[in-house]
């Protein structure tokens, strides 16, 4: 047999009729004990409060009214109510021994209508998807994991030295580059159904990408069996259309993203390529992933239409920087300023391909995405920083910056995401309001950020060309 657990609100049930009403179906029993001393204190305060308040009005009528809701509110504000239900219980199982079954204990107070101990006793855990940190060494995808593990684990800490209370526990879980949307979505099912896991993070715009839609419906189908709601928050993680918007049949969003969006990153170069710079041409140098080709995409068609031409888009690794960098230079020339580069990578990728720019000798702009503030991604010669632009998220309050650590946008957005969720899920555990709540974080924000109905959000960014805001 299996218990079902639940909260049951206080209103007009508090009375005789209704306690026994309770008790005949909860088969459970109630339960007394004494008000610790910071109850008794809180509530006879409160009490005397109204009391005195009544008083001063003059009104004795009222006066012995406000004695007799005291002489309610004490004894019954701690009452304990500890109840089981059984949803196989029939009469032929009446005398069966349902001592086995969960019990929940509950200060009987009104409790929100949507906080349903089945959205809210079992959000336990936080499980972290990234790319493997251990396998740094082997390619790019895997520096950029290496990198955010150290921002989600300096959350942690931050969290635990901040002294939030009630925090879930944070877990992780190594991605393969290879892994699939459905071994992904199976993975969190496993630790949802295992672990209790409620709130997943997941980093790359592949891996969000491939497990948008089924995580999407994974929720539609626990909300349609009041099942526990599972939410995704994506971060680091670039590329267009990682969210997905509510429809008059669904209403509900299960997928947000916080992280610097290709569209915000695309656009605002452009504009700086043409209007700044002049600049009407332009190669790109990309990854080969879908963070890469969409941010080519959305490139592209921003410089087209502000009147610019892109040359060439070149889909590179690591090792392919130098021949692809060879291949443009042979083909365009290396001494124009009217002709630009924008590269967009991370890791090795990213370093080597700027790396191999300033080495062969491209006399022209290289604008970077915002990767380029991860110091170990930074090109290791400075004879070029004065041609190496970039874009960081815009802040707040116009005297604020990100200093140290935080100015890599990789190990900020990985930090300060997890720290989010922590935080909020600390204050409520409760996924059914928890989009709302992540919503109205942005008050508490320090960069200037539009979050969407979607639950994407617009990060604002402004250009970085002068070296002492990247480097």
């Amino acid at each position: 047999m299996t218990a079902l657990e639940f909260t049951y609100t206080v209103g007009a049930e508090l009375t005789a009729a209704g306690i026994a009403s309770l008790i005949a179906k909860t088969k459970g029993k109630i339960t007394f004990r004494f008000p610790t001393w910071r109850e008794v204190i809180t509530t006879t305060m409160l009490s005397a409060l109204l009391i005195s308040y009544i008083f001063s009005r003059g009104s004795l009528g009222w006066l012995s009214l406000s004695i007799l809701v005291a002489a309610f509110l004490i004894p019954t504000a701690f009452i304990l109510v500890r109840f089981t239900k059984n949803d196989s219980l029939s009469s032929r199982d009446s005398d069966t021994d349902i001592s086995h079954n969960t019990t929940i204990i509950s200060q009987l107070k009104p409790v929100p209508a949507t906080l349903g101990l089945t959205n809210e006793s079992k959000a336990s855990c936080i499980y972290v998807f990234r790319p493997d940190p251990k396998r740094k060494s082997e390619k790019a995808f895997y520096q950029d994991g290496d990198l955010q593990d150290q921002g989600f684990r300096a959350a942690e800490e931050e969290a635990k030295a901040d002294g939030i209370h009630h925090m879930l526990d944070v877990r992780y879980h190594a991605v393969d580059q290879s892994d699939s949307g459905e071994t992904i979505i199976n993975l969190m099912k496993k630790y949802y159904a295992d672990e209790n896991a409620t709130y997943f993070i997941i980093t790359m715009s592949s891996m969000a990408r491939r497990v948008r839609n089924c995580f999407f419906e994974w929720n539609q189908e626990c909300a349609s069996t009041n099942q526990r709601l599972p939410i995704l928050i994506v971060t680091v993680a670039s590329a267009p259309d990682l969210t997905i918007a509510s429809t008059p049949s669904c209403s509900s969003v299960c997928i947000v993203r916080w992280y610097v969006r290709s569209q915000e990153e695309s656009s605002l170069l452009s504009l700086y390529f043409r209007w700044k710079l002049g600049v009407d041409k332009v190669a790109v140098f990309h990854e080969k992933d879908s963070y890469g080709k969409h941010g080519k995409d959305e490139f592209r068609d921003r410089f087209g239409a502000l009147g610019g031409h892109c040359l060439e888009c070149y889909s590179i690794t690591a090792d392919e920087a130098r021949s692809k960098v060879s291949e443009f230079l042979a083909k365009y020339g290396v001494c124009s300023k009217l002709v630009g580069v924008l590269v967009i990578g991370y890791g090795n990728t990213l370093r080597k391909t700027v790396e191999e720019l300033i080495a062969q000798k491209f006399s022209g702009i290289i604008a970077c995405a915002s990767t380029l503030t991860g110091p170990e991604w930074q090109p290791s010669s400075r004879n070029a920083d004065e041609r190496i632009v970039t874009v960081l998220p815009r802040m707040k309050r116009p005297l604020d910056k990100l200093t140290e650590k935080d100015r890599d946008v990789v190990y900020y957005f990985a930090k300060w995401t997890l720290y989010r969720v922590i935080q909020i899920s600390a204050k409520n555990p409760d996924p059914t309001t928890f989009v709302d709540r992540w919503r109205k974080y942005a008050d508490n924000s320090r960069l200037r950020e539009l979050h969407l109905a979607d639950g994407d959000t617009v990060i604002q960014l402004d250009i970085a060309d002068n070296t002492e805001q990247w480097r």
